[in-house]
C-alpha cells in the first residue's frame, strides 16, 4: 500500500511538472537566413515545403535553408512587392502568393511569378478553396475568386455592400465572411446573397468591433478573433455566440488573430499576448508567452500566423520573433534549468537525484544547492545562509531521502542531514580524528542496502551509519585511501563500489569475501578504465560498469568484463550512469548524448540536443528512475526527464528532393546564359553538362522538421560509386572530374525514428564529351589511324635496326664498365691486402738502415728496396684515393694554405728528376705570396700527378705557373705545360679518363689513373682540371679552383693532431729513457697477423715487455689478468675489431686509463674520426714507421707520468689532473670527495676506498696504481697533506688542529711527513705562500 501510495505520489508529481512547463519551441530568425522576422502567412505544400510570408519577402524552407524570392526591378517573373500577406497551395498543388501589390501564380519548375492582373495594386490576404477548387480570396477587402472551369478571375459576388476582412468555409462548403463592424455573414450561393450575424450584441460594448480572424472548427462551430474583445465562438447550430476567452491576466484585452486545430477539443490562439493553447470542452487554457530566461519559450508575444505540417508540428509566424515551430513530440524530453524565477531549478550542474516518501523529488546541484520540486510543481531552493539550521555548500555530490530525513553529501563541506518537514539542517557531520568519525569532507555518495545499513561513500574510505550512536565506521573490507563515487547490492548481499583510479572493488558482510577488479594492461578482458563512474545490476543480474573510457559488462562465470566504446557505434567511451526501462533497455548517459541500448538486440540509439535535450554533456551520478517509469538524468545544462513507454515512432516517411546544384561552387541559375538548368532542379529530372562542367555538387534535403537534425541520407552516383553511401550530418556530396558519360544520381532519406523512404530521387546527369571525343572526331581518328600504322610499319623496321646497333652498343659499353668496375674493386682489395705486408717490408728495412749502418753498396740496394717500397705505398694511395672519390667517400678539409709555398715546395721536390733529364723546369709566380683554403693534401695529390707526368713525358721543358684571381669567375689558376708528344685533339678528354693511356707514350710506366685521380680531386675542390694546346704546341694543363679569401668562414672539420700531420721523429730524451729503464712498462699488442705481432714486439722487447693477442676479444682477457700500460691494437680482426675493443675498454671504469693505439690499414678520414671518437690516444695508418710507434709510445707514457709526477709535487694540484679520460675524472673525483669526508678517520683504509668504489681489493689496487703511480696508501697519506696544505694557506688553524682534522696523530708525524712530500715544513710552506700573494 505504502509504494502504490508512493507511486500515485509522483504520477501527481509527473503530471503537475508537464501542465507547468510542455511546450518547447525551435527558433528561425534572420541570423538562421529568414528574409525578415514579421511572418505575416505559412504554409507547407504537397510537396513538403515550408513557405514563409515576410515583411520583406517570400521564403522556401527546406529544413535546414532558406531560400528567399524578392521584387526584382525590371523583372516581370518575379515578384513585384516584397510584403507577403497570404500564401496558398491549392487542390492541383498550385502555390498562390498575395501581396500589399497583387496575387501572384507560381510556376515551381521555372521559379517564376505570374500575376493575376485583376489584383494589381491591390493588397491580398486570406486565400481560401473549398469544393469545385475554386479560390476565394480578399483584395483591399472585397471578395474575389478564381474560377477553376473557365479559368477566369472574378468577383465572388455582385451583392457584396461590405467590406471582407476573413472568410472560412464550415465544413458544409458554405462560406462565412467577417466584416470590420462586428458581423459575420453567411452566402447563399443559390441567391447569391449574404444572412448577417451580430457577434457583439450581447456582450459589453468597447471601442472597436473589429474581426481579424474566423476559422472553422470541427465541432460545427466557427472561432472568432476580434481586437478588442478576444475570442468568441458561434454556433453553427443554434446561430449563437458566446464570449469564451476575452481577457489576459492583467485584465487586458485579447487581440485575437489567428486559428489552428492540434488535436481533439485543444485549438491554438494566436494574440497580440502570445499564444493560447484552448480547450474547447473544458474551457481550460494555457498561455504561451515569451520569456527571457527560457530559450525554449517562445520568442514574441505578437503571434500572427499558423500552420500544421504533415508530421503534426505546429509553425508559428510572429511579428518581431521570426518564426517557432513546435514539434510533435515523438520523443518528449521534459526540461528543468534555471530561469530566474521560482518555478524552475535553482542551478544547471545537475548531479544527485532522489525521491522522498511524501512525493518531493529532489535535485542536488554543484552550482547551486538542493533543490526540491513538490507534488503541486512548487520549486524549492535549499542554499547556504550561514545559520546551523541551512546546508553547508552549494556543491551538492551526494543525495539520499532515508525516511524523514534526507542525507547531502557537499564538496569538501562535510554532510548535512535535513529534517525533511521542517526543511532545517537537523545534524552535520565533519571529518575527525576520532575512530567514529568521518575521514575525509568530501561526502560523494550514499547507499542504504537491503538490511537498512546505510553506506557512506567519501574522498577518503567508505563508513557505514551507526544508528544508535549517529556516528561513523569505517568499513575495513575496502581500501581507506580510495575516493568511493557509487555504490550498489546484488542478489547475494554483496556490495560493489566505484573509485576513482581505484577500479571496482566488492565486499559481502555476510561471507566477508571481498576483493577488486582493476585495468591491466594488454588485457582485453579486464576492466577498461580504473576511474570508475558508477555500477548498475540490470533485471536479468547483469552487472553494468561505467568508467571513463568504456562501458563494462561483468561476466561472473570467469570474472571477465566485455569492452564497449566507440569502436561498437557508442558516441563515446566516456560512460556516467545507467537505468532500465520496463522493456530492458539500459539508457546510459554519456559525454556525448544519451544511448538507449538494447542488449539483447545489440541496437544503439543515441539522442542529443537535436532530439531536444539540454546538453549532449551528462553528469557524473546524476540519474533516478520512479515507480511510474519517469526517467530523470542530469546534464551540465539541467535535467532531462522522459518515459521511454510515452516514445512514439515517426511514421511520416520524408520526401528527398534535390535542392541544389553547383558547378564549381557556384549555383546554377535557370535559363541563365551558359546554365544547362532550364527549370528548377527540384523538378528536374536529367541535366545535361559539357564536359569542362563535370565538377559539381548536389545539395539535397528530407522534408522532415522534427528532429531534423537526426535526419540520415543515403546517396549513390552510378557509374562512380558502387554502393549507397549513408550520412548524418552533411546533406551536400561533391564529384570533381568525372569523365564524359551518363550517370544517375540517386539519394533518399530517413526520418528521426529511421524510417527510409525506399523510392529514391533520381537525377540523370550525363556529360558530353569534348568536340575532339565526338563521333567526327573519331572518324577522323580512324584515317588518321591507318596512315599512322602504314608510317608505323616503317618506323619500326628502322627502329629494329637502330635498336640492334644500340644493343651492341650498350653491351659493349656494359662490358667495358664490369671490366673497369673489376679493375677498380680488384686494385683496391689488393692495396687493402699490400698494406700489411708492406709495414713488415718497410719496417726492417728501417731498422736495418737505422741501427746495423749496412756498407755502401748494400746500403744503395736496401735504398732502392726503400724508394720502391714507397712508389708501391704511393700507387695502393692512389688507387684507394680514386675509389673513395667514385664512392663518395671522400671528403675535403678546407684550411688556410700557403699555394705559393706549396707549388715552390713541389717545384723543389721534381727539380732533381727534372735535371737528371736535362730538362728546363721553370716557376713562376706571383710577387706577393697567395693564400686561398683549400685541402692541402688533395692539392698536392693533384700537383704530383701534373708534375710528375710533365717530367715524364716532357722533352725539354716543363713550365709551371701561378694564375691570381679572376674576378669575373673567383677562381685562380695553376698552369702546367710541357713540350712532350702533343696530345692528339680526339684524345684530349679521354686521357682523363681511368686507365686511358696514350699509345705514343705507352713505353712509359704508368697506371692511367693519376689524370682521372687529378681531375675527381679539382671537381671535389668545385674546379676543374682541363687540357689545351698552346700557340707553341705545348701540352698545357690547366687547374681552376674557387678562392676562398682566408677572412671568410668555410665550414672545417676540426681533427685531433694525430690525424693529419705527418710523422714527427725524434731522437728519445735522456729523461724518457732513464724513466723506461727504471722499469719496463707492460704493452699489449693486438693484431690477427702473426708477423706483424712478431715484428712489432721483437721492435718495442728493448724498451718494455710485450703480451700479444689475436684479436679483440683474447685482448680483454688478458687485460683482467695483467697490469697493462699500454694497448696497441690492430683496426680490423675477426670475433671484435679494434672499434668495438676501445669501446669497451674507454667504457669499463676498470680499464679505461689505459692508453690505446689504433693500427690500420684503412686511410680514410672519416676512419680516423671515427677511431678517435670512440676514445683512441692515436691513429697510425699502416704501413708505419717503427720509430713513429716508439715515439708515440713514449710521448704517451711520459706526459701521463710527468702529470703524475707533478700531482705529487704540487701541495695544492687537484687529483682529478691526472685523468685522461672521463670515466676516470669521475672515479678520481669521487675517489678524492670519500678521503675528504673521512679525513679525520685515522683508521681510513684500502677496503673501505674499494668497498666505497664497488671493486675487489686487487682491482681497486691495480687501477690506482695505473692511474696514479701511487698505492692506495700514498694516495690517502697525498690526499692528507695536500689538505693540511689548504687548511694552511685558507684558514688560521694551528698545525696541531690541522694535523686533528687531516687523521695525523701529531704535529711532529705531519711535519715529518708534510716535509718529506714537498720539500718545506709546514710553517715554511705558509709563510712563502704568503710573501707571494702580498
Amino acid at each position: 500500500m505504502k509504494k502504490l501510495t508512493t507511486t500515485a505520489l509522483f504520477l501527481f508529481v509527473f503530471l503537475n511538472l508537464l501542465k507547468a512547463q510542455p511546450y518547447y519551441f525551435r527558433h528561425y530568425q534572420v541570423e538562421q537566413g529568414l528574409s525578415y522576422n514579421s511572418v505575416f502567412s505559412i504554409v507547407q505544400d504537397s510537396k513538403g515545403f515550408l513557405w514563409f510570408g515576410t515583411k520583406d519577402g517570400l521564403n522556401r524552407f527546406d529544413g535546414y535553408s532558406f531560400k528567399v524570392f524578392r521584387s526584382k526591378p525590371g523583372d516581370t517573373t518575379s515578384l513585384r512587392n516584397n510584403v507577403i500577406r497570404a500564401i496558398f497551395e491549392d487542390a492541383r498543388k498550385q502555390l498562390w502568393v498575395g501581396t500589399s501589390n497583387g496575387l501572384y501564380c507560381y510556376n515551381d519548375t521555372t521559379q517564376q511569378f505570374k500575376l493575376v492582373p485583376i489584383t494589381l495594386n491591390k493588397g491580398v490576404w486570406d486565400m481560401k478553396s473549398h469544393g469545385n477548387g475554386d479560390i476565394c480570396f480578399i483584395a483591399d477587402r472585397k471578395l474575389y475568386k478564381y474560377n477553376r472551369s473557365r479559368r477566369t478571375f472574378e468577383e465572388f459576388s455582385k451583392h457584396q455592400d461590405f467590406e471582407a476582412t476573413a472568410t472560412t468555409f464550415s465544413s458544409d462548403g458554405t462560406l462565412w465572411v467577417s466584416s470590420p463592424e462586428g458581423l459575420i455573414r453567411k452566402y447563399n450561393k443559390a441567391e447569391d446573397s449574404f444572412t448577417s450575424f451580430n457577434l457583439f450584441k450581447d456582450s459589453p460594448p468597447v471601442i472597436s468591433h473589429w474581426i481579424d480572424k474566423i476559422y472553422a472548427t470541427a465541432s460545427n462551430s466557427i472561432l472568432i478573433g476580434t481586437s478588442h474583445q478576444g475570442v468568441k465562438l458561434f454556433d453553427l447550430a443554434t446561430l449563437s455566440y458566446k464570449d469564451i476567452l476575452t481577457f489576459n491576466k492583467d485584465k487586458t484585452s485579447i487581440y485575437a488573430k489567428n486559428f489552428i486545430h492540434n488535436s481533439g477539443d485543444e485549438y491554438w490562439v494566436a494574440t497580440e499576448s502570445g499564444v493560447f493553447v484552448y480547450n474547447l470542452k473544458t474551457g481550460k487554457y494555457t498561455n504561451l508567452r515569451k520569456n527571457p530566461n527560457d530559450r525554449y519559450a517562445i520568442s514574441d508575444n505578437a503571434v500572427y500566423t499558423f500552420a500544421k505540417d504533415k508530421e503534426g508540428g505546429i509553425w508559428i509566424g510572429t511579428y518581431f520573433g521570426g518564426v517557432n515551430y513546435y514539434p510533435k513530440p515523438f520523443t518528449f524530453f521534459d526540461k528543468f534549468f534555471p530561469q530566474n524565477n521560482k518555478r524552475s531549478l535553482s542551478g544547471s550542474a545537475i548531479r544527485e537525484i532522489c525521491n522522498d516518501k511524501f512525493g518531493n523529488l529532489w535535485v542536488g546541484t554543484e552550482d547551486a544547492g538542493v533543490n526540491k520540486i513538490s507534488p503541486n510543481g512548487d520549486f524549492t531552493a535549499f542554499i547556504p545562509d550561514g545559520s546551523k539550521t541551512s546546508i553547508a555548500h552549494t556543491n551538492i555530490h551526494g543525495l539520499k531521502a532515508i525516511g524523514d530525513e534526507l542525507w547531502i553529501g557537499t564538496y569538501e563541506q562535510g554532510l548535512d542531514i535535513l529534517d525533511i518537514k521542517s526543511g532545517k539542517v537537523i545534524r552535520h557531520y565533519d571529518k575527525g580524528d576520532a575512530p567514529n568519525a568521518l575521514k575525509s569532507n568530501f561526502v560523494d555518495c550514499f547507499y542504504q542496502t537491503r538490511s537498512g545499513n546505510i553506506l557512506v561513500g567519501t574522498a577518503d574510505g567508505l563508513h557505514r551509519y551507526n544508528k544508535t550512536t549517529r556516528d561513523f565506521t569505517l568499513i575495513k573490507e575496502v581500501p581507506q585511501n580510495f575516493h568511493y563515487t557509487a555504490i550498489t547490492e546484488d542478489a547475494d548481499g554483496t556490495i560493489w563500489t566505484a573509485t576513482i583510479s581505484g577500479g571496482l572493488l566488492y565486499f559481502n558482510p555476510k561471507t566477508n569475501k571481498h576483493g577488486f577488479y582493476r585495468n591491466v594492461a594488454q588485457n582485453e578482458n579486464s576492466l577498461s578504465d580504473n576511474f570508475v563512474n558508477g555500477v548498475f545490476i540490470s533485471a536479468d543480474k547483469t552487472l553494468w560498469v561505467t568508467t571513463e573510457n568504456g562501458l563494462n559488462q561483468f561476466n561472473p562465470v570467469d570474472k571477465t568484463f566485455k569492452r564497449y566504446g566507440t569502436k561498437d557505434g557508442f558516441p563515446s567511451d566516456v560512460f556516467y550512469k545507467t537505468e532500465e526501462d520496463k522493456v530492458g533497455n539500459l539508457w546510459i548517459s554519456s559525454s556525448k548524448g544519451l544511448i538507449c541500448y538494447n542488449p539483447k538486440t545489440k541496437k544503439i540509439r543515441v539522442y542529443t540536443t537535436a532530439n531536444g535535450l539540454l546538453s549532449d554533456q551528462f553528469n557524473y551520478n546524476s540519474s533516478f528512475q520512479d515507480a511510474s517509469g519517469q526517467i530523470y538524468f542530469g546534464s551540465v545544462n539541467g535535467l532531462v526527464s522522459f518515459n521511454p513507454s510515452q516514445f512514439k515512432q515517426n511514421t511520416i516517411v520524408p520526401q528527398v528532393y534535390i535542392t541544389g546544384f553547383q558547378v564549381f561552387n557556384q549555383e546554377l541559375l535557370i535559363n541563365a546564359e551558359g546554365s544547362p538548368l532550364k527549370k528548377s532542379i527540384s523538378y528536374t529530372d536529367q541535366i545535361n553538362l559539357n564536359y569542362d562542367q563535370s565538377t559539381f555538387s548536389i545539395d539535397f534535403a528530407a522534408l522532415a522538421y522534427t528532429d531534423h537534425e537526426t535526419a540520415e541520407y543515403a546517396y549513390k552516383l552510378e557509374g562512380v560509386d558502387k554502393d549507397f553511401t549513408y550520412l548524418k550530418k552533411n546533406r551536400r556530396v561533391f564529384y570533381t572530374k568525372l569523365s564524359p558519360g551518363k550517370y544517375t544520381f540517386l539519394v533518399k532519406g530517413a526520418n528521426s525514428s529511421g524510417v527510409w523512404n525506399e523510392t529514391p530521387r533520381e537525377l540523370i546527369i550525363e556529360i558530353s564529351p569534348p568536340f575532339w571525343l565526338s563521333g567526327w572526331a573519331y572518324l577522323f581518328y580512324l584515317l588518321l589511324f591507318i596512315a599512322a600504322v602504314y608510317a608505323l610499319v616503317v618506323y619500326t623496321t628502322n627502329k629494329i635496326k637502330f635498336r640492334n646497333k644500340r644493343r651492341i652498343e650498350q653491351l659493349e659499353n656494359q662490358k667495358e664498365r664490369e671490366i673497369y668496375e673489376a679493375k677498380i674493386e680488384f686494385f683496391t682489395q689488393i692495396t687493402h691486402e699490400i698494406r700489411t705486408p708492406l709495414t713488415l717490408i718497410k719496417g726492417p728495412l728501417e731498422t736495418v738502415i737505422k741501427k746495423y749502418a749496412p756498407v755502401p753498396e748494400v746500403l744503395n740496394y736496401l735504398l732502392t728496396m726503400e724508394k720502391n717500397a714507397d712508389r708501391l705505398l704511393h700507387l695502393t694511395n692512389q688507387l684507394l684515393d680514386f675509389r673513395k672519390i667514385e664512392s663518395k667517400e671522400y671528403s675535403l678539409n678546407l684550411m688556410k694554405s700557403n699555394i705559393s709555398e706549396i707549388l715552390r715546395e713541389h717545384y723543389l721536390r721534381f727539380k732533381n728528376a727534372a735535371e737528371e733529364k736535362q730538362i728546363h723546369f721553370q716557376l713562376n709566380l706571383p710577387h706577393t705570396e697567395f693564400y686561398s683554403k683549400a685541402d692541402a693534401e688533395a692539392l698536392n695529390k693533384i700537383l704530383s700527378n701534373l708534375l710528375s707526368n710533365a717530367i715524364k713525358y716532357s722533352d725539354k721543358r716543363v713550365d709551371i705557373l701561378l694564375l691570381s684571381t679572376d674576378p669575373d669567375s673567383n677562381q685562380y689558376a695553376i698552369v702546367v705545360k710541357n713540350d712532350g708528344f702533343l696530345i692528339p685533339e680526339e684524345m684530349r678528354e679521354r686521357i682523363f679518363e681511368s686507365f686511358v693511356r696514350l699509345k705514343e707514350t705507352s713505353n712509359q710506366i704508368g697506371t692511367g689513373i693519376g689524370l682521372a685521380l687529378a681531375r675527381s680531386l679539382s671537381r671535389l675542390h668545385g674546379g676543374t682540371l682541363t687540357f689545351h694546346a698552346d700557340e707553341n704546341e705545348m701540352n698545357v694543363f690547366e687547374v681552376k679552383l674557387p678562392y676562398y679569401p682566408t677572412n671568410e668562414p668555410i665550414e672545417e672539420k676540426s681533427v685531433q693532431q694525430e690525424i693529419i700531420t705527418v710523422p714527427v721523429y725524434q731522437e728519445v730524451s735522456p729523461e724518457i729513457e732513464n724513466t723506461i729503464q727504471e722499469a719496463k712498462p707492460l704493452i699489449l699488442l693486438v693484431d690477427d697477423n702473426a708477423d706483424i705481432l712478431q715484428f712489432i714486439a721483437k721492435e718495442l722487447s728493448s724498451t718494455y715487455n710485450c703480451i700479444t693477442a689475436a684479436n679483440g676479444q683474447i685482448a680483454l682477457d688478458m687485460i683482467k689478468e695483467h697490469s697493462v700500460q699500454l694497448i696497441v691494437s690492430d683496426v680490423m680482426m675477426p670475433v671484435m675489431d679494434g672499434y668495438e675493443l676501445c669501446r669497451q675498454i674507454k667504457t669499463n671504469l676498470d680499464y679505461s686509463h689505459i692508453p690505446l693505439i689504433l693500427l690500420t690499414a684503412k686511410s680514410a678520414f672519416q676512419s680516423k674520426i671515427e677511431g678517435l671518437e670512440i676514445g683512441a690516444d692515436a691513429y697510425i695508418e699502416k704501413p708505419f714507421s717503427p720509430q713513429h710507434l716508439q715515439v708515440q709510445i713514449q710521448n704517451l707514457l711520459f706526459n701521463r707520468n710527468q702529470l703524475k709526477d707533478y700531482f705529487v709535487r704540487s701541495p695544492l694540484i687537484h687529483i682529478k689532473s691526472i685523468a685522461h679520460t672521463k670515466p676516470d675524472e669521475i672515479l678520481l673525483e669521487k675517489l678524492n670527495d670519500f678521503i675528504l669526508k673521512n679525513i679525520a678517520n685515522r683508521d681510513l683504509d684500502v677496503d673501505k676506498l674499494a668497498e666505497t668504489l664497488n671493486m675487489s681489493r686487487a682491482t681497486f689496487y691495480r687501477k690506482i696504481k695505473s692511474i696514479s703511480n701511487l698505492s692506495p696508501n700514498e694516495l690517502i697519506n697525498i690526499t692528507r697533506l695536500k689538505k693540511a696544505a689548504e687548511l694552511l694557506v685558507e684558514t688560521n688553524y694551528k698545525i696541531q688542529q690541522i694535523a686533528d682534522l687531516t687523521g695525523f696523530t701529531s704535529q711532529s708525524q705531519l711535519g715529518r711527513a708534510f716535509t718529506k712530500q714537498f720539500g718545506v715544513t709546514p710553517s715554511e710552506y705558509a709563510n712563502n705562500f704568503i710573501r707571494k700573494n702580498e
